[in-house]
């Protein structure tokens, strides 16, 4: 461009959810917050296993294999954002599911309202400025839960309109800064020119 300025063609999400954490110590800080976000994806992992398994054996072989695995075991110590997109795709997913209920029959789907409810809307739209790769998924995470929720219209509508909203703005941010919907759709690719 005429001005010459240069923006890199990164979503927005990953640098604000590692700014506090390099705030507090820089780069290793960083590295150790994704680590963190990793040992808790591990953990997800696990009580996926252990619901869907019924067995504590099954989800503990789960966590490991897939842990060991692309991209956890890739990823885990670089600045990437799949430790944290895929914490919030599978905390949102296994909330979504109820699949804590396929162990613990008292175990209750998140009531409209309560915090839980607006953690699990709030992870479903922050999937997309992670990285546009997650917004298809952000999507049929939202169109899941309006399937296993379609009695309860306010809740589905909810989640629906916050997820819709939230990637509204990030593909209108996106044409703005970057025309296109998202950074690395752009013709010049990795580097643009604003």
């Amino acid at each position: 461009q005429p001005d010459g300025v240069w923006l890199l063609s990164h979503d927005v999400g990953l640098p604000i959810a590692m700014a506090p954490a390099y705030a507090w110590g820089g780069r290793l800080g960083v590295m150790r917050f994704l680590a963190l976000a990793g040992a808790a994806l591990a953990a997800q992992l696990f009580l996926l296993g252990w619901e869907t398994g019924g067995q504590w054996w099954a989800g503990a072989l789960a966590a490991l294999g897939l842990s060991l695995s692309a991209p956890p075991a890739l990823y885990v110590f670089q600045i990437y954002p799949e430790m944290l997109g895929g914490l919030l795709l599978l905390w949102a997913m296994r909330q979504t599911l109820n699949t804590p209920a396929w162990l613990e029959a008292e175990a209750e789907p998140a009531p409209f309202g309560s915090a839980r409810f607006w953690l699990l809307a709030l992870c479903i739209a922050a999937l997309p400025w992670f990285s546009g790769r997650y917004a298809p998924l952000a999507l049929g995470l939202a169109a899941l839960f309006g399937f296993t929720r379609w009695r309860e219209p306010r809740g589905w509508l909810t989640v629906g309109g916050v997820a819709l909203a939230s990637l509204l703005a990030y593909v209108s941010i996106n044409y703005h800064y970057y025309g296109g919907p998202a950074p690395s759709t752009t013709p010049a690719g990795n580097a643009v020119a604003a």
